[in-house]
């Protein structure tokens, strides 16, 4: 199968060093790698050439064995070199292998690095579980690629900096070179890090050579030198005697908006370069040479019973367990089938039950004790991951770290955010912290010896109330601190406080299925009211919001809609497949917003909701892959929103 390869590096003047290296290894076998070092790490070549080198070596030294099999003890002999050379790093680095036997991939990724597959104008993120160890590479994930696929490995997440539908339309009716010059040059207006990219068209020629690789680091601003021919290794040449060679001299191009590196010749990259972890392997071999004679005659012995068993299930035939995972496969497929059909019918419902249906039949291929299949099930994995998206109209999204509260102090523990003025008003039990953007205040005690429990905004007085355990409410106006009073002889109890218009405050006080209604006087408060007038159940509600009418949200993820103290008929509709309840819930909307918003921290997501007369629509949710959140805004526009954890600020794109 060709390839069209094209390799580029966004921010050469970077101190981080970038390393892409190709090798072919039998017919229809090649062996790509990328690595990615940060300004920190040293002998980056060392590093990069030894771990690619073991895995290499592993992989044309044992080539009796099957594929899965040799490339997993490839990457076990790369994470041994990696880990005799981690000391020169601070943070590991970010490692590629993609190893190619025909129609099949298998990969593996490390630290940062992630990969796409672009097939029929539908994007697939290639995800693997990290795992955190001392081992770079953990995982293999393996599945069949096709004629007009094309192939992302990246030394970090792209899609900080591209959206999905951009990706796409780049490789849309243009060649993989117009490709990669139209996403190198928008990395380099999104981002000032530096990022390794290649780029595989599957079965595609160009008529300017694409880029190949070289054993070298990426360096655009290096000027081309003559190519130098480097000799085949002659194996009957000790290994000794290469260490009096020159080193390979690979010359570089610019070609457009990408650095392409020429192969010195139509051969395989020769690997002189690797000649010292070449020895090593040879070292660790060499006890066994000694009885070569005797291992011959077990490889013999070996070999005759392998084509004996290898005949034997020809001949037999597949076993009922293999029969029942392909036809677990099957209905897989055909369920996945039906999805798409459903979602173009605008049947979320059907949708998700057919999505539901694959994913059943995935996991009994999975757990099924044979490796048969695997590299179709982490490929149908993606798929219904991708489905199971679309269907629910969600998007990944990165959160851009705003401030960090624990600059300021490093026990805080933030319990809500507010907004006022442009700036960020975080709170934990005692202390509010002013935070304008990455600038953080030192934090203001509020309450006391008291506890905050909830706070809310008054835009049009500029004034922030904060709901204690007291109880009462202490406002912070310009500075100054202020606990307020009431006419009735105490505060009453709330869990959860808001404002509506420039003079009301209401408390949401569960325990007496009320929501308390005070009116601010000219320096206090007056008489608590109810407003839950006919006594409905609130023993559920946990979280509050006001736009004229008041919605309360229940832990087990139900809405209830007052208007004037009276309850009305409303639902959340269409709700997505992955259900959501607990205490962590959180409500937000405003006035002139037509949507609810509902943060679901354990499910680390925001939904968004459609508000109509009798019930809110469920439109989209956003996935923002981070753990603890406890409470969010949203801006005016529905762009952004900003999401605090105990100690951090985040924001995030909707």
């Amino acid at each position: 199968m060709s390839f069209t390869i094209h390799t580029f590096e966004t921010r050469t003047d970077s101190q981080g060093t970038g390393f892409a290296f190709q090798e072919d290894l039998a017919e229809g076998q090649k062996l790509y790698f990328l690595a990615r070092f940060d300004s920190e790490t040293t002998q980056t070549s060392d590093i990069a050439e030894g771990v690619f080198g073991a895995i290499y070596d592993y992989c044309v030294t044992h080539p009796e064995m099957p594929i899965y099999d040799r490339f997993e003890q490839a990457l076990k002999a790369g994470n041994e070199v990696a880990r005799g050379m981690s000391h020169f790093w601070t943070s590991p680095p970010d490692f590629v292998v993609a190893y190619f036997d025909f129609h099949q991939l298998y990969l593996s990724q490390s630290g940062r690095s992630e990969s796409y597959m672009i097939r029929e104008g539908v994007l697939n993120q290639i995800i693997e579980d990290r795992v955190n160890g001392e081992d770079i590479f953990c995982n293999i994930l393996n599945g069949e690629i096709s004629t007009g696929d094309f192939l992302l490995f990246c030394s970090d997440r792209i899609l900080r900096y591209v959206t999905n539908n951009q990706l796409v339309d780049f490789f849309a009716n243009n060649t993989c070179m117009d490709a990669a010059n139209r996403l190198k040059q928008e990395l380099l207006t999104g981002t000032k890090d530096q990022i390794l990219v290649t780029i595989l068209g599957i079965g595609t020629q160009e008529a300017i050579p694409s880029a190949g690789f070289a054993s070298r680091q990426v360096t655009p601003s290096v000027q081309p030198e003559a190519s130098t021919p480097s000799e085949p290794i002659d194996p009957s040449i000790p290994i000794d005697a290469y260490d009096e060679l020159p080193e390979e001299n690979v010359s570089s191009e610019v070609s457009g908006a990408e650095v392409a590196f020429r192969p010195s010749s139509e051969e395989s990259p020769k690997r002189i370069s690797y000649r010292e972890l070449f020895r090593h392997q040879t070292s660790k071999l060499s006890g066994l040479l000694v009885h070569k004679k005797k291992l011959f005659f077990l490889a013999g012995i070996l070999l005759v019973l392998f084509v004996f068993f290898v005949t034997f299930k020809a001949l037999s035939g597949p076993s009922k367990a293999e029969q029942a995972l392909q036809a677990e496969l099957t209905i897989a497929k055909e369920a996945l089938q039906q999805a798409d059909i459903m979602t173009q019918q605008g049947d979320r419902v059907e949708a998700n039950r057919y999505i539901s249906r694959a994913d059943e039949a995935l996991q009994k291929i999975l757990k099924a004790d044979s490796k048969l299949l695997r590299n179709d099930a982490q490929f149908l994995a993606v798929q219904i991951e991708d489905r199971r998206l679309r269907v629910e109209n969600a998007q990944k999204v990165n959160p851009i770290l705003v401030a960090d509260l624990s600059i300021k102090n490093d026990k805080v523990d933030a319990r809500g955010i507010l907004e006022l003025g442009g700036a960020y008003y975080v709170y934990d039990e005692h202390f509010l912290y002013k935070t304008i953007r990455e600038v953080v205040e030192k934090g203001l005690s509020i309450a006391g010896q008291e506890n905050i429990l909830s706070a809310a905004t008054n835009s049009r007085q500029k004034v922030q109330m904060f709901l204690t355990d007291a109880p009462r409410i202490i406002e912070y106006q310009e500075g100054v601190v202020t606990p307020m009073k009431t006419q009735d002889e105490t505060w009453q109890k709330g869990t959860d406080i808001n404002s509506f218009g420039s003079r009301f405050v209401y408390l949401l006080d569960p325990t007496k299925n009320q929501i308390w209604k005070y009116e601010r006087k000219r320096s206090s408060y007056g008489r608590a009211t109810p407003y839950n007038t006919k006594n409905v159940d609130l023993s559920r509600a946990i979280s509050f919001a006001i736009d004229g009418a008041i919605y309360v949200l229940n832990d087990d993820g139900n809405i209830l809609k007052f208007y004037q103290g009276i309850l009305q008929n409303y639902e959340l509709k269409d709700k997505p497949y992955a259900p959501f309840s607990g205490k962590n819930l959180r409500l937000y909307t405003t006035t002139d917003s037509g949507y609810l918003y509902i943060l679901d921290p354990s499910n680390q997501r925001l939904m968004v909701f459609e508000k109509g007369a009798s019930a809110a629509t469920y439109k989209k949710q956003i996935l923002y892959q981070l753990p603890k959140v406890v409470d969010f805004w949203v801006n005016d526009e529905g762009t952004r929103a900003t999401l605090v954890t105990s100690d951090k600020i985040y924001e995030i794109t909707l």
